[in-house]
């Protein structure tokens, strides 16, 4: 569901921002889709192809002013964290911010690259794991 989910949504959403020559496109992705990690190659696997669709995406509708670029998501607390916070732990213990990220951070990061503001931002992957992948 990881890919198949970005790469429909996306398919409908681009062409009719590249047709009005404006517009931005930001997909959910994760750190994992960075970097590998034991016993996840599934779910890494369909992260990292949201990022090499992101880039493939923004090489396509960019020239017609449609953006697209990718969050990754670091540990995040939400109620389906909370029942692998065990697994979750020694990720977060490595985090040079301490703690998971909240669902507020979340949107905030994923609003950024859908803004204006990021009008020269095309095909990233804005990472948002508390310094996880920093260190």
């Amino acid at each position: 569901m990881s890919v198949r989910s970005v790469f429909l949504l996306t398919g409908l959403l681009a062409p009719p921002m590249a047709e009005r020559g404006h517009g931005a496109v930001v997909n959910l992705g994760s750190i994992s889709g960075l970097r590998g990690s034991a016993h996840s190659a599934l779910y890494n696997m369909t992260k990292a192809a949201v990022h090499s669709l992101t880039t493939s995406w923004a090489g396509e509708y960019g020239p017609h002013g449609a953006r697209v670029n990718t969050v990754a998501l670091g540990p995040t607390s939400t109620e389906k964290a909370a029942t692998m916070e065990e697994r979750l732990a020694p990720f977060v213990a490595r985090m040079p911010s301490g703690r998971a990220g909240t669902p507020d951070e979340v949107a905030s990061a994923v609003v950024f690259p859908a803004s204006d503001e990021a009008s020269r931002i095309h095909g990233a992957t804005l990472t948002v794991d508390g310094g996880f992948s920093a260190v």
